[in-house]
């Protein structure tokens, strides 16, 4: 799980994420994650990172300053080391729901060819609306098509136990007919400076059927209780799988539920 490396080749990808969920509401403040990684075996220099913001949103912050935004569009240049990962908050207001779409995108200086151009681009797109916590987003809709490779969803987390939480896990059942394909599986997770780590756990279900379970943990993390005039408390997971569509059922629903375990000093866990 996580970020692949393949030799003799120049290779950047791009994720952008909003931090908690893909609702949006007129005036909303939101925050989102940037996360360029440098997946091949060759340092990456002067790269440029563009971000389109669109009509639907004003007053971008970023917390790695841009070096212009011009018509809508933060640029920014950027150098990663062999292997090197960087993540980095954005944040904006929403002003209408003409578009509700951010597109990131990264390119290489002249001269440099990137061997995969699919990861260089990525798209947030929202829905008017409320988020509500510890909810299940599918990024790919509620049903998948058959030809389907990529199995995009993301784990909205906020701590609404009122205690301050230690430990975090996401504990998320793959439907049976969706089966990981033998191809990298990138997740991209919040409080990444606490190392979380994911696993595959084959699990047989109460019909006897063999499915996946997928399990996220953060240890010794520190998350804020909820604070309705703040982002504290808050955490997301966004999942990327790459999976066999040629076990997949037409229209199969994939948006159940992940179960979310919070850790207190107290040493007990609550499921909200």
């Amino acid at each position: 799980m996580g970020v692949r490396q393949v030799l003799g080749i120049t290779d950047i990808s791009v994720n952008l994420s909003d931090n908690n969920g893909t609702s949006a509401n007129i005036g909303e403040d939101k925050k989102a994650t940037i996360c360029i990684d440098n997946l091949g075996s060759q340092p990456i220099t002067s790269a440029t990172l563009s971000l389109a913001i669109g009509t639907s949103f004003n007053e971008l912050n970023s917390d790695l300053p841009y070096d212009k935004l011009e018509n809508g569009i933060a640029t920014w240049t950027i150098d990663l080391n062999q292997g090197e990962s960087k993540c980095f908050e954005i944040s904006y207001r929403v002003v209408n729901q003409t578009e509700l779409q951010l597109i990131a995108s990264v390119q290489t200086k002249n001269g440099v060819a990137d061997s995969d151009m699919s990861n260089n681009a990525s798209t947030l797109s929202y829905e008017i609306g409320t988020n509500t916590p510890n909810t299940k987003h599918c990024l790919n809709g509620k049903t998948l098509a058959p030809q389907t490779e990529l199995l995009r969803y993301k784990v909205g987390i906020k701590n609404t136990t009122g205690r301050q939480v230690t430990g975090l896990t996401v504990v998320d059942e793959l439907d049976p007919n969706i089966v990981l394909s033998a191809k990298l599986q990138n997740i991209y997770t919040s409080h990444s400076e606490y190392n979380p780590v994911t696993r595959v756990e084959p699990y047989i279900n109460e019909k006897g059927e063999r499915i996946n379970k997928l399990i996220t943990t953060w240890e010794n993390i520190n998350i804020e209780p909820e604070n309705e005039t703040t982002d504290a408390g808050v955490a997301h997971i966004d999942y990327h799988l790459n999976i066999l569509s040629s076990v997949l059922a037409e229209g199969i629903e994939i948006c159940n539920t992940a179960k979310i375990y919070f850790e207190h000093d107290g040493g007990y866990y609550d499921e909200p």
